[in-house]
């Protein structure tokens, strides 16, 4: 019998930071413009890895059944990559995730497909995975 999993995508509590603008521990979610312009495109890039960390859920029989997880991303410029992608995840409610579990996460994470920023942006995704039934 094949798993259902869902992920819920919380675009729109996401809190997107540009670092010229505000300190690393700032949690006001007021954007500069050219990170308000960023907003669809990092949006639609976290849509086209869903598959992929879907697939880091579905993979890890040890994760609870309902799961909110935060992305925490810098984006950056690069001159070797263009685009440089460092992400972090943890549990919302500071349980410890499994090793390989944060690892697939951040390895689709790392991989998204962004054009490269003028400053780095510091975004802050949340994601909740849900197995079937629950």
């Amino acid at each position: 019998m094949k798993k259902t999993i869902t992920i819920v995508l919380l675009a729109g509590v996401a809190t997107w930071l540009a670092c010229s603008r505000h300190s690393n521990k700032s949690t006001d979610s007021t954007s500069s413009t050219s990170s308000t312009r960023s907003r669809p495109v990092i949006r639609a890039a976290m849509h086209a890895v869903v598959p992929e960390i879907q697939a880091c859920y579905e993979q890890d029989a040890s994760l609870p059944g309902v799961l909110a997880v935060t992305a925490v991303l810098d984006i950056s410029r690069d001159a070797d990559l263009g685009t440089r992608v460092d992400a972090v995840v943890h549990a919302d409610d500071g349980s410890p995730l499994s090793r390989d579990f944060a690892h697939c996460m951040r390895t689709a994470l790392e991989t998204l497909d962004l054009p490269a920023p003028e400053q780095v942006q510091h975004v802050t995704y949340p994601f909740t995975f849900r197995r079937a039934g629950l």
